[in-house]
């Protein structure tokens, strides 16, 4: 129905499909509005000690503009964007959600990922959002938030960004809040080649990924047979000890997780029965309080080879983000992999030679450190510190 409403996802609606001030495209998934509509509407602390929700919109448009960045600034609001997919406008945000799909090397052509990470360029420790004060007239005002971990590791490096559509001081934190933690923890994209079973993901969508060079160990794979209680797995891993869940792809397309009662071979037999049977060949992925999946969020679906072929983009993703970003809470890092860490023994062959360079039309100072692995051990990297003649330490 037609009503007031300081809901962004509504407002996105009404301009994506007005006749006169919109877009007038009817085509608008208002489906996945409604689903971001209801997680605007939530209740957050305000930082006063009061409640408010956790995405508002209100604001004036005083000029024209292209359609799609209006409404990718609208969709901006709720740490979205817009894309066209499916005849239709879709409107995503970074909000909690479950995997649709899990991705082993069973489904992923010639099973390798390939993993970049974002540049230091790209990470900050301090951001500053500019938002506007309802009690000062409406005009832009500065809301700075610093993190303290951020600035340990990168120093100060300073990023502005203006939080559209803002008239809440304590919006506009959580939306520093969130910059300077997806900067600092969610800093890897992923991309792989699969077939026709990945057609179905969008931008936007959870994925969970089992990479055994990640995890020390095969955790992934096919069903050959299965009951809703018995699955028989191509390969179970080689060393089980302790408590496992079973994921699984379930023939509607949902994954279903399960504690497993026992292990006889590469038969699994689960202490509840899943509701329904899973397809021969379907994906499943084993779990623990050890090791978990680590999950991703899709950014980008390409086609290749004229539909054969689909390479899938996406950014890591931390469920524990929203809880710290709207409640402080400082949750314990999940553990994505079998690899040991923590102290090893000193690598041995440590080399360091010193040289000179002119950068900037200034001498500078650098070190080339060369050193052999530890033997017999599966090492994932090293920390180096180092002091220059200033007694300047480095990282």
């Amino acid at each position: 129905k037609l009503a007031w409403s300081d809901n962004p996802a509504w407002c996105f609606y009404d301009l994506a499909t007005h006749p006169v001030i919109g877009a007038n495209n009817p085509n608008v998934d208002k489906w996945s509005l409604y689903q971001i509509a209801q997680y605007c509407d939530g209740l957050v602390p305000d930082g006063y000690g009061g409640m408010e929700p956790r995405f508002t919109c209100n604001t004036l448009f005083g000029s024209r503009e292209e359609a799609i960045i209006t409404l990718n600034t609208l969709a901006s609001v709720f740490r979205g964007m817009a894309y066209w997919g499916s005849d239709s406008v879709v409107a995503v945000s970074d909000r909690p959600g479950d995997a649709v799909k899990l991705v082993t090397p069973a489904n992923v052509i010639g099973g390798e990922f390939e993993y970049t990470g974002t540049s230091l360029r790209e990470r900050h420790s301090v951001a500053v959002v500019m938002w506007n004060d309802p009690k000062d007239d409406y005009k832009q005002v500065p809301e700075l938030y610093e993190d303290p971990e951020s600035i340990q590791l990168f120093g100060w490096r300073q990023t502005e960004v203006t939080a559209a559509c803002c008239t809440s001081r304590g919006q506009a934190r959580r939306l520093a809040k969130w910059i300077l933690y997806s900067e600092r923890l969610e800093t890897e994209v992923i991309t792989y080649a699969a077939t026709a079973d990945h057609a179905d993901l969008r931008p936007g969508d959870y994925i969970k990924v089992s990479d055994p060079d990640r995890a020390g160990a095969r955790l992934g794979g096919r069903v050959l047979e299965a009951t809703n209680l018995v699955i028989t797995l191509d390969k179970k891993p080689d060393s089980i000890t302790g408590v496992w869940y079973l994921s699984c792809l379930m023939p509607s397309g949902v994954i279903q997780q399960r504690e497993v009662l026992s292990f006889a071979g590469d038969v699994v037999t689960l202490k509840t029965a899943f509701p329904e049977v899973p397809l021969k060949g379907a994906i499943w992925v084993l779990a623990s309080a050890a090791v978990i999946t680590p999950m991703y969020r899709v950014t980008s679906v390409a086609e290749q080879g004229g539909g054969l072929t689909y390479q899938i983009t996406a950014t890591e993703h931390d469920p524990n983000k929203y809880a710290f970003v709207e409640f402080d809470l400082a949750l314990p890092d999940t553990p994505n992999s079998l690899i040991p860490s923590g102290p090893l023994p000193t690598p041995e062959g440590l080399h360091a030679s010193p040289y000179k360079y002119i950068a900037g039309g200034t001498e500078h100072q650098g070190m080339t450190v060369s050193w052999k692995p530890v033997k017999d051990v599966r090492v994932t990297g090293y920390v180096l510190e180092a002091r220059d003649p200033n007694d300047l330490a480095y990282r």
